[in-house]
């Protein structure tokens, strides 16, 4: 199963009064309620390195839910457990340590180790339910607010559901039904494309995925950075100060393999 962007959870407290959508693909759309507290969640990360690339991410997730006037909380980083056997994938206690480095960079960031420590990998749709089971006693304040967990993605992510024998189709289901998706676009993916597509999972939930466009071109990218590493080549700018220096001290992607 594909990882999506990285795990990271975004908490949405209460939509405020309903704002307009800033563009239709920004159009967010909760059937049966007025108002509703968020927080979104992506699916699980490698975060091998976790970049500056996640943290944009995350920041464009916030924004544009602000903007539909919903207020973001707070957010999780959730490294993928060891057990996906991702080629060049360093020690799961490494990925979180640095996880949790980088989420200093943003004030509503956490990271989460619970996912890396299994002894098993998770499939995307029981981390989800594990941020929303986690997070349900943070939501007891009020009885007048509810909370919706969301997966927040990058565009390739979408792609993969139309692929044949990469999700299941009850997990698609759920997680696009009962969760949803904020996805960052990506230049190469024509998402209005993938979600026009009929009779697809993608199409009958269209309501409850959220496009947020990435208007300036990135390549950044943890394979490119790890490879740099690999070089010897410097990696300031690209990894938080913090990440980089936790790289240093542990010999982490120091690998002859990684320089091809």
């Amino acid at each position: 199963m594909p990882l999506g962007l990285g795990v990271c959870t975004v908490r949405c407290i209460r939509q405020q009064a309903r704002a307009p959508a800033l563009t239709r693909v920004l159009h967010l759309s909760w059937p049966g309620n007025s108002f509703r507290q968020l927080k979104a969640t992506s699916s699980c990360g490698s975060f091998n390195p976790p970049t500056v690339m996640h943290l944009r991410m995350f920041d464009l997730a916030r924004f544009a839910l602000e903007e539909m006037g919903h207020q973001v909380v707070g957010a999780y980083m959730s490294p993928v457990n060891d057990a996906y056997k991702k080629a060049n994938l360093a020690a799961g206690k490494h990925r979180v340590a640095m996880s949790h480095l980088a989420a200093e960079q943003l004030p509503y960031l956490q990271a989460d180790g619970w996912e890396a420590e299994q002894s098993e990998y998770q499939r995307t749709v029981d981390v989800l339910k594990y941020f929303s089971q986690r997070q349900h006693p943070d939501m007891q304040e009020s009885s007048t607010e509810t909370a919706r967990v969301m997966l927040l993605a990058g565009a390739d992510l979408l792609e993969t559901f139309l692929e044949p024998g990469i999700w299941s189709e009850e997990d698609q289901e759920t997680i696009l039904r009962d969760y949803g998706v904020v996805c960052i676009t990506r230049a190469t993916t024509a998402v209005e494309e993938l979600l026009a597509r009929p009779g697809t999972s993608l199409s009958r939930h269209r309501q409850n995925i959220h496009i947020v466009h990435e208007p300036i071109t990135n390549d950044i990218s943890a394979t490119k950075i790890r490879r740099e590493l690999a070089l010897g080549h410097p990696v300031r700018f690209l990894v938080p100060d913090a990440v980089a220096a936790y790289i240093k001290e542990h010999d982490l992607y120091s690998s002859p393999d990684l320089k091809r």
